[in-house]
């Protein structure tokens, strides 16, 4: 079976978060994309370009940080 665009970006996507310890979903209705964090921290966003940029900031610049950066973003 042939791995569609959609898959591969969902699996990097994937592979990203749990190299960083997270969990990585998405809502089945609304189709936004859930971050979930060891500590019960959630991120949420449709924008999968966006989600992968705050996962590289918080790799940068560690969980406190990249979660006011992401609550920022995010409210955009």
């Amino acid at each position: 079976m042939e791995m569609t665009h959609k898959d591969v970006v969902m699996m990097r996507l994937v592979n990203q978060a749990t190299a960083q310890g997270l969990a990585v979903a998405q809502h089945s209705q609304t189709r936004e994309f859930l971050l979930v964090a060891p500590t019960g921290e959630v991120h949420r966003h449709p924008n999968v370009s966006l989600v992968r940029s705050w996962l590289r900031h918080y790799a940068d610049c560690g969980r406190d940080e990249a979660s006011s950066w992401f609550k920022r973003i995010a409210s955009r």
